[in-house]
């Protein structure tokens, strides 16, 4: 008796959502509507699983303790401190990120920061040496290739950035705050056109 009251739940429930998904299509053919629920479904999957997978690719690579969505969680909370009656700052993203991860990485920061995100890794893949006013080598083409940091900007742990890296995301940094006009109210007190 309990399993037949079940099955007519079951498929009870079955045509409601069915209705449900009917009234939402409208006019709608249902193959092309098929097509957008299942998009609609792997994205969701995709959100869902995103940061496992990241999660045991970063401990697959030793980082035990790596949570993804800590970091984010962990940025936010800096800034809500930091900026308590000001909502002026600016994030600067990683550049070492691993391949397989960077570009879900830098698009999520860029979805939660918008324009205070400075995608660091981007800009020393592109037009940091020609800023540095340095001519790359082929190791540094190659790396800029690949998606990391030019030789030529590093100190010899790859980890670290040499005085001239130091200098080009010091100004890059400042020019992002110029752009965003946090300099505004110094500038116009202290009589200084832009």
């Amino acid at each position: 008796m309990a399993d037949n009251r079940k099955e007519q739940e079951r498929e009870e429930l079955h045509r409601t959502i069915w209705n449900i998904a009917n009234d939402l299509r409208g006019s709608v053919d249902g193959w092309d509507f098929k097509q957008y629920v299942l998009g609609m479904l792997f994205y969701r999957y995709i959100s869902e699983n995103f940061s496992d997978y990241v999660n045991q690719g970063e401990r697959e690579a030793g980082a035990a303790d790596f949570d993804y969505a800590d970091l984010v969680r962990q940025q936010r909370a800096i800034i809500d401190h930091q900026t308590a009656n000001n909502d002026k700052f600016v994030i600067v993203g990683l550049h070492m990120a691993e391949p397989r991860y960077r570009a879900a990485l830098e698009n999520y920061m860029q979805a939660e920061y918008g324009d205070k995100f400075l995608n660091l890794r981007k800009y020393l893949c592109t037009s940091s040496m020609e800023d540095a006013g340095l001519t790359p080598t082929q190791n540094d083409i190659w790396r800029m290739q690949a998606g990391y940091a030019p030789f030529s900007l590093m100190t010899g742990d790859l980890l670290h950035f040499n005085s001239k890296g130091y200098e080009l995301i010091g100004n890059l940094v400042y020019d992002k705050m110029e752009q965003l006009g946090y300099f505004d109210e110094v500038f116009t007190a202290l009589g200084i056109s832009k």
